[in-house]
């Protein structure tokens, strides 16, 4: 889908409908008066209607003008990051990872802490309450790695030291991963062809990913054309 735009007169911003079929409001409101840089509102919609009531009550919520969002806590600052920055520009499936982490992790433990007092000790104390919430060190490698992005696009856009930067990111060591033997994957196999049909499409892509280690994505996007039947050769084109 190709994006339409709607400029609604001088100062009254503009409306573009995204690739994805959403829809996107734009508007410039000035100079921030401490670093010189433009100030944006960017609001999005999922239709049009529904974009309009999200501009209307930005507005109202100003007082009859629309002003630009400036967080005052950590958690609002992190909710417009995903909304403003990772929304737009990164894939569904790295905003739906990125909104997961933040509201059932981050949002909790960073609260109502003020975005100017937002230091690497306090850095060090979501960590630590992550860990005593019960988070694995994944996760919280994890969080480490999303708290450096976000507070990067602020360091970048107000010139402010990105004190995530200054805290090791807890380290993730995957434990060791036990894999099938080749008596094993046989057993497997033939306990798969005894329960199944002969033929059963799954009893193949079994065997392929026992056989293979292909990812279950790489797996489902297979085809015929990508077997080399005379080379005995698999090629993985696509997911």
């Amino acid at each position: 889908m190709s994006s339409k735009t709607s400029r609604r007169g001088n100062g009254e911003g503009s409306i573009v409908q995204r690739r994805d079929g959403s829809w996107m409001f734009s508007q410039r409101l000035g100079k921030d008066p401490e670093t010189d840089r433009p100030l944006r509102l960017v609001v999005y919609g999922a239709t049009r209607p529904e974009l309009l009531r999200t501009v209307a009550d930005e507005k109202a919520r100003g007082g009859g003008k629309l002003r630009a969002r400036e967080p005052v806590s950590v958690a609002d600052y992190l909710t417009a990051w995903l909304r403003d920055d990772v929304k737009p520009q990164r894939s569904k499936n790295t905003f739906a990872l990125y909104t997961s982490v933040v509201t059932k992790w981050l949002l909790p433990v960073t609260g109502n802490v003020r975005l100017d007092k937002f230091d690497p000790e306090a850095v060090k104390r979501v960590y630590a309450r992550m860990r005593e919430d019960g988070a694995s060190t994944a996760v919280v490698n994890k969080a480490g790695v999303i708290l450096h992005a976000a507070f990067e696009v602020r360091r970048k856009e107000k010139d402010r030291p990105n004190p995530v930067s200054r805290v090791e990111t807890p380290r993730h060591a995957a434990g060791e991963r036990r894999v099938l033997g080749k008596d094993a994957a046989q057993r497997l196999i033939a306990e798969i062809r005894k329960t199944s049909d002969n033929d059963d499409p799954l009893v193949s892509m079994w065997e392929v990913a026992i056989f293979t280690g292909l990812r279950l994505g790489e797996l489902l996007g297979l085809k015929v054309d990508d077997v080399d039947f005379a080379r005995r050769e698999l090629h993985v084109r696509r997911q």
